[in-house]
């Protein structure tokens, strides 16, 4: 067993780099031939090992036993860490901290002054002097019922036999619950991710009584305004850059499955349910709002080709299929290595490009895409995805013609990534309702954050009648012209 170890492990830490093959190409051929078979059919063994051991789990399972335990993996060393870092840039950097106070943005809603009782006030120095204040603010809420009872003046005409009553103030319009909560109850759905269920609990336990029934009442409710709304914010943001955003996730309503797609730039977000991932559903879709999409930004996914005059790929999502190879022998490991650090060097160019773009960068930056992804390597895997990535030159360097557009699709996977937090959280949807609230709240939640403002305030604003700016024109003052 250990002369099969030794063995194994010379083949893995062998170089052809370091033998001399002057006299015959072909050997060299050969020899590269016989380590990239012996790499792959390692690779296919490991692969079939897994899926042997979860056929062996299912079997386990199916008998009444448990699995094999899933136990992580060792963290892994520093030196090991710090490779692994250097090729995942755009997905791992680490911000630096916002070391700015954050003061300025604290809304003060009362002052008080803090003062010696007067039992202290004898024991301080005769001759103490009062030098001004040092402010220290305190942030707090307060939850409390706001429950009200009216008495509502009532009237009686003999002669049209009718009686006459004063309306409710605007925020009392809505039935038993207030305008406040039910603003409250859409945040902690949509922002909190809280189900129907906890809120009841959370309601009851600060002394309102509500029932489950309701509580999704006021989640579907309105959905008429608030559709416009998503429609209107959805042809305004197309209007404010000359590209869009988009990505999709699965998600099941009453048990069967649908697609969300996410619209959006820096100034807007917007979602739409589909019943199917098809071209022709998104085409379709795109084809039937008032503005066009030129640019579509997104993966190499399918069902976003052909829908738009220009599709840009996403970089960060053409590297990750380097960073999934697994290579088995260590020259393998380096040339990888080599290459995905030549990738983000050729990234980092095009970011600079993105400053200053000039005719003369652009043709220079056209011919090294050109001589990278020509490279071979010998790594037959890892040559094979060069290719692939060559192929698709048209879709990756949109940025050249269109500086604008950005070079990854993070803007869009970020978006997506609320959903999908709430799917699991939420498990599905039930009703056609459920499915409009979903597109219109996300959609408002995500365009209010972009737009700076408040989504708490935004619906309490709205429930109350008070008169603010939609969220749809906000977005078109950000308009582009042409």
């Amino acid at each position: 067993m250990s002369a099969n170890n030794n063995i194994k492990d010379m083949i893995l830490d062998i170089d052809p780099n370091q033998i001399d093959f002057s006299n015959s190409t072909e050997v060299k051929e050969v020899f590269l031939k016989l380590l990239n078979t012996y790499a792959n059919s390692q690779n296919v063994i490991f692969k079939l090992r897994e899926e042997n051991q979860i056929l062996k789990d299912e079997i386990n399972k199916l008998k009444g036993e448990k699995g094999k335990p899933d136990i992580k993996l060792n963290k892994k060393n520093d030196e090991e860490e710090d490779e692994e870092e250097s090729f995942d840039q755009e997905t791992k950097k680490k911000k630096k901290r916002n070391r700015n106070s954050k003061k300025p943005n604290i809304k003060i809603d009362r002052e008080e002054i803090a003062e010696f009782s007067e039992e202290k006030k004898k024991n301080l120095p005769l001759d103490v002097e009062f030098k001004g204040y040092r402010e220290v603010i305190i942030q707090e809420v307060k939850i409390v019922t706001d429950n009200v009872k009216f008495k509502i003046l009532r009237y009686w005409s003999s002669s049209t036999r009718k009686t006459y009553e004063p309306n409710l103030p605007e925020q009392y319009n809505k039935g038993e619950f207030g305008a406040h909560l039910h603003a409250f109850v859409l945040m902690l759905y949509f922002i909190g991710r809280v189900t129907e269920n906890k809120i009841v609990k959370i309601l009851k336990e600060v002394g309102i009584i509500i029932s489950p029934t309701k509580v999704l009442d006021i989640i579907n409710g309105n959905e008429d305004d608030f559709s416009k709304e998503k429609i209107d914010i959805l042809n305004a943001g197309l209007t404010t850059t000359s590209y869009q955003q988009t990505d999709d996730t699965g998600i099941r309503i009453n048990a069967v499955n649908h697609y969300m797609n996410v619209y959006c730039n820096p100034f807007y977000t917007a979602f739409k349910i589909n019943e199917n991932k098809k071209r022709e559903t998104i085409r379709k879709f795109l084809n039937g709002l008032k503005s066009k999409i030129l640019n579509l930004v997104s993966d190499d996914a399918p069902q976003f080709k052909e829908v738009t005059e220009s599709l840009a790929l996403c970089w960060v999502h053409e590297e990750r299929h380097y960073k999934k190879l697994n290579p088995i022998l260590t020259f393998q490991k380096k040339l990888l290595t080599n290459f995905r650090g030549r990738i983000w060097e050729y990234y980092d160019k095009l970011k600079e490009y993105k400053q200053k773009p000039t005719e003369k960068i652009k043709i220079k930056l056209n011919k090294e895409f050109d001589k990278l992804f020509s490279t071979i390597t010998g790594y037959e895997e890892l040559d094979h995805r060069i290719e692939l990535t060559r192929a698709k030159k048209e879709n990756l360097l949109v940025v050249l013609d269109h500086p604008e557009v950005p070079l990854h699709n993070n803007a869009s996977e970020q978006e997506i990534r609320e959903i999908v937090v709430k799917r699991k959280v939420s498990n599905g949807l039930r009703s056609e309702k459920g499915k409009l609230a979903w597109e219109n709240h996300f959609t408002i939640l995500g365009t209010c954050r972009k737009q700076g403002i408040s989504y708490w305030e935004y619906l309490k604003n709205r429930f109350c009648g008070i008169e603010q700016m939609l969220l749809a024109e906000r977005v078109a003052s950000h308009a582009i012209t042409t």
